[in-house]
């Protein structure tokens, strides 16, 4: 998906005045107080780091509005936005270990749950850790009692998960219409290695519009949030339609309190998931043009990237004040972990082996595999210094391959920089600004 640089981020919406103000303007000045039960955050505290300049991007167009503070003040109360995310930060923090990255990105994901189909895409999470009783079904209890309209089940078998999605839903109270936000745990169990599966598809169409599916003669629209827990990885295309949120396991000295289900579902909705549903009601026409109005992304987010952070960053930016710039440090944070696939991890490997040699024109393949075999945790890791047919087999679809290199008493083979650059650019970030090898080296002999 492209992102049109030259839209400003939002416009703000002014209601109508005089005595024809509809019942929804009457409703939303008397919208209630929204609850400050929990102690106020104070977000500083919460990001801790802050972002480094060259990752907040702004507009292309240099008479567009910047990436911070552009929201136009309307009578709609950003600040009440503000003091829910805080509210929800404060609750997830009560119960659940994870980063203040994390904790940012879980606030806007239950938010936008409510309000998603004002959007063309939806975020999707991907909530892994590398061992066991790390919190991911804790997580996904969290999010089912503060989410819009959810969902939550357990090692589905791929067509039950697809009648999940595609069944419109009698059983819980005979509403005739889909779950607005689906939860599913132990996902190891429902997906196979191969990204040839149906309910694959059936996913990946619905993290944006237009999503129509067709099981037999009837279409079913997919589109809504969905988040899966798993030990395992998801498939790969996927997991690229999510936001990784990886748990770790809680250390002895990180105290939280003992998740209870049925009360600290009681206090969510008292405390907060009624005063979402009471703004969000109030204040919908704010998030009537959201389609068109894009926000300013980091411009090293690939496109299925651009389409998780679009409905997350607007909220931020709505909400002002620090979250705009907490929202994109977050997602930048937590994309970085994203997985990728061998040969793009192969890209990168190579690449710093260049940058820590300074970018030379050239470098032999037997250099290049005497620095990938260091790698241990790499498929590369268990490689030898024979291992270059391997090598060209990952860098031949990216048109990258050997050339003969004169070192002074014959040729052998290697790869020129220039070979490399072009597949960088269109597949890797962009390496951070940073002292030199040189300079880091006489750093640190001081």
């Amino acid at each position: 998906m492209s992102v049109d640089w030259g839209l400003e981020y939002l416009r703000g919406i002014f209601p109508p005045t005089g005595p024809e103000q509809s019942a929804r303007e009457q409703a939303r000045r008397e919208k209630p107080v929204v609850s400050t039960n929990y102690q106020e955050v104070n977000p500083s505290e919460i990001q801790k780091s802050q972002a480094p300049p060259q990752i907040i991007a702004g507009p292309a167009n240099s008479n567009a509005v910047g990436p911070l503070n552009h929201v136009q003040q309307s009578h709609y109360g950003h600040a009440d936005v503000r003091e829910l995310l805080d509210s929800i930060v404060a609750y997830l923090r009560k119960y659940l270990v994870c980063d203040d990255h994390q904790y940012t990105v879980l606030a806007l994901w239950i938010f936008h749950t409510w309000i998603f189909r004002n959007f063309r895409s939806v975020a999707y999470l991907d909530i892994r850790s590398p061992e066991s009783q790390s919190g991911k079904t804790l997580c996904l209890q969290l999010l089912e009692a503060l989410c819009n309209d959810p969902l939550i089940a357990a090692g589905l078998e791929p067509a039950t998960m697809v009648m999940s999605m595609l069944v419109k839903d009698k059983i819980m109270d005979n509403r005739d219409r889909a779950r607005s936000t689906l939860l599913f745990d132990d996902c190891q169990h429902t997906f196979a290695p191969s990204e040839r599966q149906r309910i694959v598809a059936m996913l990946n169409s619905g993290s944006r519009i237009p999503c129509l599916n067709m099981d037999r003669t009837k279409v079913y629209d997919a589109f809504n949030p969905k988040a899966f827990a798993t030990s395992a990885r998801l498939p790969r295309s996927l997991a690229a339609r999510c936001i990784p949120i990886l748990l770790r396991r809680k250390k002895t000295s990180e105290v939280v309190t003992r998740f209870h289900g049925e009360e600290a579902e009681t206090e969510a909705n008292v405390n907060l998931k009624k005063s979402l549903e009471s703004w969000v009601n109030a204040n919908e026409d704010l998030f009537e043009d959201a389609r068109n109005n894009l926000p300013t992304l980091p411009p090293a987010f690939t496109a299925r990237q651009q389409e998780c952070a679009e409905p997350l960053v607007y909220i931020a930016d709505i909400a002002g004040g620090p979250w705009p710039q907490r929202a994109r440090t977050a997602l930048v944070a937590l994309f970085e972990v994203a997985d990728c696939s061998e040969g793009l991890q192969m890209l990168s490997d190579i690449r710093s082996i260049f940058h820590l040699r300074n970018n030379p024109e050239e470098l032999l393949t037997r250099d290049i595999l005497a620095e990938l075999i260091t790698h241990e945790n790499r498929p590369w890791g268990g490689w030898h210094a024979k291992s270059w047919k391997k090598l060209g087999a990952i860098l031949g679809p990216f048109n990258i391959f050997s050339r003969d290199i004169w070192d002074g008493k014959g040729n052998l083979k290697g790869y020129k920089l220039k070979s490399f650059q072009d597949a960088w650019e269109r597949y890797l970030p962009p390496i951070e600004p940073g002292p030199t090898p040189e300079a880091a080296e006489h750093s640190s002999s001081r």
